[in-house]
């Protein structure tokens, strides 16, 4: 049941998930990749290809590779055919687009994997929270069930206090890795403005794991204005999973983003398939 609901939630009513049977112990394929194994996005269908832990740094896409000259030379590219492709480690596993340049996280563990000519971007951060999450589940209301049709999620600002504490640490970490406040070293030459609980969307999946009873995923608006006075405007889908480690501060995150004004129907629902698709082990 869980695979189907996230698949629902991932693809809208065009997208498609197919499903393999995978065991509760680590296997080479997460259950929410599983899920997503097919997803039509418009008119294209996006196939997965799995890819080993140890292909994380730069690309083996051809397409991805032969642009890089061609960019080099001043020559037009190819088009990039779309599709996703797997990452899959002992820690964590996820669906990411075909084409995206990886790379270690520089800040923190995790990783991140990108297309730099538009600055989209999915990164994994592995941090701790201010607090740890409430044992149980922030209301009925937000929790995706069986239904044909998934509830909206539900402002931040509208949970308990204890919930938008450790919502707010988790986005303001995800926007701030070094420094939670703008005028910290993570600002460098320029600002970054904190996300009111208000404009921050929270839904969260019942996984039916004792160590893991719940996943969320979270979309928020980010800005970030520079020295120069221009507005970097994000738009970001996140799934944020926490653990029992660290006295239950550490939280697993993955977070897609891509600037506004690149932002459209079909990248948003590949996003939300990606952060759908997050599956710590």
């Amino acid at each position: 049941m869980l695979t189907q609901r996230i698949g629902r939630y991932a693809s809208s009513a065009r997208g498609h998930a197919t499903v393999r049977a995978c065991s509760e112990h680590h296997t080479t394929t997460s259950r929410r990749s599983a899920a997503l194994g097919l997803l039509t996005i418009g008119n294209g269908v996006f196939n997965i290809n799995a890819k080993p832990a140890s292909a994380l740094l730069g690309t083996d896409d051809g397409i991805t590779i032969v642009n890089s000259v061609l960019a080099a030379y001043g020559l037009p590219k190819l088009r990039q055919l779309g599709g996703f492709s797997t990452y899959d480690d002992i820690d964590y596993s996820f669906l990411y687009p075909k084409g995206y340049v990886g790379r270690a996280n520089t800040q923190r563990p995790g990783l991140v994997y990108a297309d730099y000519n538009t600055s989209d971007k999915i990164q994994v951060e592995v941090f701790d929270a201010e607090i740890a999450p409430p044992t149980s589940p922030p209301s009925e209301s937000g929790e995706d069930s069986d239904a044909s049709s998934p509830p909206p999620p539900v402002p931040a600002s509208e949970l308990s206090t204890e919930w938008q504490r450790w919502i707010t640490s988790v986005v303001n970490q995800l926007i701030s890795p070094s420094a939670v406040y703008s005028n910290g070293p993570a600002a460098g030459d320029a600002r970054l403005e904190l996300v009111p609980n208000r404009k921050v969307k929270v839904r969260w999946i019942a996984t039916g794991r004792k160590n893991r009873p719940y996943v969320y995923l979270i979309d928020f608006p980010s800005t970030t204005v520079t020295r120069s006075g221009y507005d970097v405007r994000r738009k970001n889908f996140c799934c944020a999973v926490p653990s029992f480690e660290e006295n239950g501060k550490r939280v697993y995150a993955l977070n897609a983003s891509a600037r506004y004004d690149t932002m459209d129907e079909n990248k948003e629902r590949i996003f939300r398939a990606c952060a759908a698709s997050f599956d710590v082990h």
